[in-house]
């Protein structure tokens, strides 16, 4: 049986979230059984480094399933677990960001989902904004190519090129609240590694 897909909007609230458990077992049961999970894929990572000219398509193919299967599985225990946190932070605004001794920041962000690109407008901003940054010097026009290149791509515009020649990307498009996701930055990584 497959494990339920938790959306985004199952975190909606409806009211108060609730306390944390008082059932202390329930928590170390979940903490051992994802620590047991990490363990047997860190273990079966170091397996993989070897020769597996003994497996055959079959063999193979039936632990690709497996590893599907559990990834499934951790995916939905992950988003029970992010949900919360959101529901947390939606339901008490001042818990948020928190450091957590031995792991690191936690907060909760909200991307931005962008549609709806006005491509004309905004490529005529981008060169605009390169030749102000020229001096009113007309350059190259494989280099005004290449500059507006540089900030847009098939369906999307990079916004953080935008930003930077002072270009306000919700002035081209669309914008609409993303998915909420949790981040964790510890101190020997950087974010979402």
């Amino acid at each position: 049986m497959m494990p339920p897909k938790y959306a985004d909007d199952d975190v909606t609230l409806t009211g108060e979230v609730p306390e944390p458990s008082t059932d202390p077992a329930l928590v170390h049961h979940l903490a051992d059984a994802v620590e047991t999970a990490v363990g047997w894929a860190r273990e079966a990572d170091q397996l993989v480094a070897g020769d597996l000219t003994a497996l055959d398509v079959a063999g193979a193919a039936y632990l690709v399933d497996y590893c599907k299967t559990a990834r499934t599985h951790l995916a939905a225990v992950e988003q029970a677990l992010a949900n919360r946190i959101v529901a947390i932070d939606q339901a008490h605004r001042d818990r948020l960001p928190m450091t957590v001794p031995g792991l690191g920041v936690v907060e909760v962000r909200r991307s931005a989902d962008r549609k709806a690109w006005e491509h004309d407008q905004l490529g005529a901003e981008v060169v605009r904004r390169h030749l102000a940054a020229a001096g009113g010097e007309l350059p190259d026009p494989f280099d005004v190519a290449r500059q507006v290149l540089a900030a847009a791509a098939p369906s999307y515009w990079r916004t953080g090129v935008l930003k930077a020649l002072g270009i306000d990307p919700g002035d081209y498009c669309t914008t609409t609240p993303g998915r909420r996701t949790v981040q964790i930055t510890t101190p020997t990584k950087g974010p979402g590694q």
